[in-house]
């Protein structure tokens, strides 16, 4: 057996960088603590349809696993934990409130941070101005009182 083991161990090592157990990281389900939530939310740009959106990093005992982002209490889009920014659609000269929200492996979500309000250009200017509809005719019917 210790022959065996001998010619074997190389490759092993070879194969899986090391013959030792790796150290399990904690069970997702162990972990009940949320991540503190996401701070400095601002607007990096705006135009007529599009925000750019950015952080600063939630922490968590375990880890970040996501960033779920919201406008007016629905959500849009998540990202993953290492990323501390994202560009989301808008529709111009409507009021958009945005918040960031933090989430771990176990789904422990954090506080919302900071709401973030933005109203963005409309993608033209209506320079026409409006006109009186002319021609209209119309009849009426019905009982008369």
């Amino acid at each position: 057996m210790r022959v065996v083991t001998a010619l074997l161990a190389p490759a092993l090592v070879g194969i899986c960088g090391s013959l030792l157990p790796a150290t399990p990281a904690p069970a997702a389900a162990d972990d009940t603590t949320p991540p503190t939530a996401p701070a400095e939310l601002r607007v990096e740009a705006l135009t007529c349809d599009s925000v750019s959106l950015s952080w600063s990093a939630a922490s968590d005992d375990v880890g970040v696993d996501a960033y779920d982002i919201y406008h007016d209490g629905q959500l849009v889009t998540s990202v993953p934990g290492t990323t501390r920014s994202a560009t989301l659609p808008v529709v111009g000269g409507v009021n958009w409130g945005w918040y960031v929200n933090a989430r771990d492996e176990a789904s422990n979500v954090s506080q919302a941070g900071p709401t973030v309000s933005v109203t963005p250009p409309y993608c033209e200017e209506d320079t026409e101005a409006l006109t009186v509809p002319t021609g209209l005719t119309g009849t009426a019917t019905g009982t008369p009182r």
